[in-house]
């Protein structure tokens, strides 16, 4: 458990989550990172790579069935590296959890077969997804993948940018143009107001290609300034 922890954390410093491609409407590099189902097939590839078997899984958002994450074989954990927020630990399949991470807070609380993960907001838990805890059929999983680009009306999140990154043992969270990021276990919030702030934040903090972000950028309603 102690190497896949590694590789999870690896993986949040080095694949960022965003939505890119959903607001495009194409496809790019895996290596460039993406949402749930982009980073869930690239950590799966590298466990599997180690010798470590998953299972594609599923789960729902506001009742929606559009989160993927992997279930542990023969191991009763769940793996997510998609939500955007940073769930850098196994999941259990056993017993509630508590845990945080760069001063985010979380839970989780199973119910028979159904576990269900929650973030603290404003001194509130707010439900993130649900999920089932007995196996899903990967192969089901994998073409709910497959098929993601042809209902883009179901992604909560498609008009506006979200784009995540653990930097420098930071993380740093852009949902439009308010940026969290933590600061000494301590979670804030400020605004992008100007081009120069937009280009900084992706050239020298996410070290990412800067074209492309402000081709993004452009299709939503917050970056007029570009």
């Amino acid at each position: 458990m102690k190497r896949i922890i590694e590789i999870i954390k690896e993986d949040y410093e080095t694949i960022p989550f965003h939505n890119f491609r959903i607001i495009l409407k194409k496809d790019l590099d895996i290596k460039l990172g993406g949402t749930c189902s982009d980073r869930t097939l690239y950590l799966r590839k590298n466990l599997d790579s180690l010798g470590i078997k998953t299972n594609l899984h599923s789960a729902k958002i506001n009742g929606k069935n559009i989160h993927r994450l992997l279930k542990i074989n023969r191991e009763p954990y769940f793996l997510d590296v998609g939500l955007g927020w940073p769930l850098m630990q196994p999941i259990s399949l056993t017993q509630n959890m508590n845990f945080n991470f760069f001063g985010l807070y979380f839970k989780t609380k199973i119910i028979k077969n159904q576990i269900s993960v929650y973030k603290l907001n404003k001194g509130i838990y707010n439900l993130n997804y649900t999920s089932q805890i007995d196996d899903i059929n990967s192969e089901i999983v994998e073409k709910q993948i497959n098929d993601r680009f042809n209902n883009i009306e179901a992604y909560p999140f498609k008009d506006s940018i979200r784009f995540s990154k653990v930097v420098d043992n930071e993380f740093y969270f852009l949902k439009g143009n308010i940026l969290g990021y933590s600061n000494n276990n301590k979670f804030q919030y400020k605004t992008i107001n100007t081009k120069e702030e937009f280009i900084s934040l992706f050239e020298n903090i996410f070290k990412f290609n800067i074209d492309l972000a402000i081709e993004v950028a452009k299709k939503t309603n917050r970056y007029e300034f570009l």
